[in-house]
């Protein structure tokens, strides 16, 4: 119950959310990591969980019937840091391809 007075707000803290998607049967959720990366999970009906890290802050947009990802980036990676939009269409089938059981070691890709 909120009470009168004054509320306070403060600033988010990454991981910040940045999506999610359907590819072949996985849910894909993107997080923004605070090291200027963003970490995909696939999640299974089966309930197996896979991983992958790309270089950047990336949004994940859309999906397509065929696999397809839409990710969009407002940061340019490789520490140049300032506001460049551009949108990626990514192959979802190939990404999911990359990811790493979610008990391994995540591995970094280029877009």
């Amino acid at each position: 119950m909120l009470q009168s007075g004054t509320i306070k707000v403060t600033a988010a803290e990454p991981p910040f959310p940045a999506g999610l998607a359907l590819v072949d049967g996985f849910m894909l959720w993107a997080v923004q990591e605070d090291d200027s990366t963003t970490s995909i999970t696939a999640y299974g009906s089966d309930g197996a969980r896979r991983r992958v890290t790309i270089d950047g802050w990336y949004q994940l947009l859309d999906h397509g019937p065929q696999g397809d990802l839409l990710f969009g980036n407002s940061f340019s990676t490789r520490g140049t840091w300032g506001f460049i939009p551009s949108v990626v269409l990514v192959d979802g089938r190939q990404l999911l391809g990359h990811m790493r059981d979610i008990d391994q070691e995540s591995t970094r890709e280029d877009l």
